[in-house]
């Protein structure tokens, strides 16, 4: 499971939005309109010190996840699909509430233990293996619904090479991973959640709290809430060179107000031309 929501510093929520109940906070939320207009009175009531979410990349991810329409059928590119996206991105860049910080830096993951910024993309691996390791504090954060619902992030395969010298061992590893309750709640201690469907029906298989959160049962909200909320995307092997173009294009547009949706569109497609020919454009 790569389920996705958005957390957020409750602190924070309370000082600027006077509220850190988390159904208040996804009424405030309705759409990311709204998310983008009470960034900006976060700016002005804290003379620009505090913004909503640290780097462009974390929207893209989160946009991205909840498109309306797959990117590709077989080789040929939904160019209004990801024209949509751009347009997002330029505006949620221009509203002045993202930073520019690229993911996954030493600054990235510092911010989880700071008080600069209110939101966080988090799929259901984030509080173990990204908050909590960065974030030492008990009870700061609380899970919610994104504006525009849930989306995947990330996740996991497994895989038998060809000619190994275990190979029914190694199934009988997967099997009892991904196919068994008894492996889904072994995963379960390691902050790894499986596809074995039947273990969500078990309550006491979804609950789950995390010190960073609280009581809160986010193992409830990731299942339930959010996972009500999200659709599943198909995708195919260009999708991989588009998110390699996408990263190389985020850099630029996070860090160059100059550079807009048609500098952008036109290095999306310079970029895909040199890496994959096969893309039609249309």
């Amino acid at each position: 499971m790569s389920v996705a929501g958005i957390a957020y510093i409750k602190s924070l929520a309370k000082e600027y939005f006077g509220t850190d109940n988390t159904e208040e906070m996804e009424a405030i939320f309705m759409n990311w309109d709204a998310f983008i207009e009470k960034g900006k009175e976060v700016l002005q009531k804290s003379g620009g010190k505090v913004k909503m979410i640290p780097s462009l990349g974390d929207v893209h991810q989160t946009l991205k996840g909840q498109r309306a329409e797959p990117y590709f059928d077989g080789d040929k590119l939904n160019v209004n699909m990801l024209e949509s996206t751009v347009t997002d991105l330029v505006k949620f860049r221009d509203s002045g509430i993202i930073d520019k910080l690229d993911q996954w830096t030493p600054a990235w993951n510092a911010t989880f233990g700071g008080d600069k910024y209110i939101f966080a993309m988090s799929p259901v691996w984030m509080p173990q293996y990204v908050i909590g390791p960065n974030d030492k504090k008990d009870d700061r954060w609380a899970l919610m619904v994104p504006p525009g619902g849930g989306f995947i992030r990330g996740g996991s395969s497994h895989g038998i090479p060809k000619g190994a010298k275990n190979a029914e061992l190694a199934w009988k590893w997967i099997e009892f991973t991904s196919m068994s309750q008894e492996g889904a709640v072994a995963q379960k201690t390691d902050g790894v959640f499986t596809h074995f469907k039947k273990a969500y029906e078990d309550q006491s298989f979804t609950n789950w709290t995390w010190r960073n959160f609280g009581s809160q049962d986010i193992g409830e909200k990731f299942f339930v809430d959010i996972s009500a909320t999200t659709k599943d995307m198909p995708e195919n092997i260009n999708d991989l060179v588009l998110d390699e173009v996408m990263n190389i294009v985020l850099q630029t547009l996070a860090k160059d107000e100059s550079f807009g949706f048609e500098q952008a569109m036109e290095r999306i497609q310079k970029e895909l031309k040199a890496k994959a020919p096969n893309i039609t454009w249309e």
